[in-house]
């Protein structure tokens, strides 16, 4: 009887630290939208908040392609820890790294080559979209930070720290509120500073939560996968999709 309810605590206790790591990270990433939306709207005006809303559903791409392979790697990756296979953590964190790096940056630049066109076939209203591509046409080249910032807070929350992921996530979040106000208040950069703001926060996380993992007591290791990189892939993704 002890041990199942000590067995339930573990387990509680794991799921806890796991939403509380993916809520955390979500709110990142709505947080610095906000904080964008709040410093744009009264240094720069209404029409540029309009701008940026009008784009993010682009964000939410990035938003979702992060969680379809961050998500599903790391459910394979605590299942491997709580088999003691560091082995496979090895590999499966170090395909994950590579396909965010990879795949993330090829989307994300796509996104950006392509976003006048993008934001003439979204937007009905012209007086907008010269506004809604300089924040999208910055943004979404460096979007592949979002969407390793978001791997990184649930890897680094599954290994047990979910202070270094608050931690990372509260540090973000000061530094888009910082530069947001030099860049949009101080150097008059607009919506352009607003997407440089953003993505100050990702960049901070990934540097802080990179500290973390760099250190002897972290489960997760670069390995590279070799000829399995493409089936983990496949698995990430798997392990990440909705259920049907």
């Amino acid at each position: 009887m002890q041990k199942e309810q000590r067995n339930s605590f573990i387990v509680s206790k794991a799921l806890r630290t796991f939403v509380t790591a993916a809520v955390l990270t979500a709110a990142a990433s709505q947080l610095a939208h906000t904080a964008d939306s709040m410093i744009v709207g009264h240094v720069v005006g209404q029409d540029a908040v309009s701008a940026i809303n009008l784009v993010l559903p682009l964000v939410e791409v990035l938003n979702c392609m992060g969680f379809l392979i961050c998500f599903g790697a790391n459910a394979m990756c605590a299942q491997a820890i709580g088999s003691n296979d560091l082995d496979k953590v090895a590999r499966t964190f170090t395909s994950t790294i590579l396909t965010v790096m990879t795949l993330g940056l090829a989307v994300s630049l796509g996104i950006s080559y392509f976003s006048r066109e993008i934001v003439e076939a979204m937007s009905e209203e012209p007086r907008l979209n010269d506004m809604a591509y300089d924040y999208i046409h910055h943004y979404a080249m460096g979007g592949w930070l979002q969407m390793l910032s978001y791997g990184m807070c649930l890897f680094v929350a599954t290994d047990g720290r979910p202070r270094m992921v608050t931690i990372a996530v509260v540090g973000g979040a000061i530094t888009n509120g910082v530069v947001d106000l030099l860049t949009i208040s101080v150097l008059g950069m607009g919506v352009e500073g607003a997407a440089f703001g953003s993505l100050s926060m990702f960049a901070v996380n990934i540097l802080i939560l990179a500290y973390y993992l760099h250190h002897p007591s972290s489960s997760y290791r670069l390995k590279w996968p070799g000829k399995h990189i493409f089936s983990t892939f496949i698995s990430n993704v798997k392990e990440g999709a909705p259920a049907h």
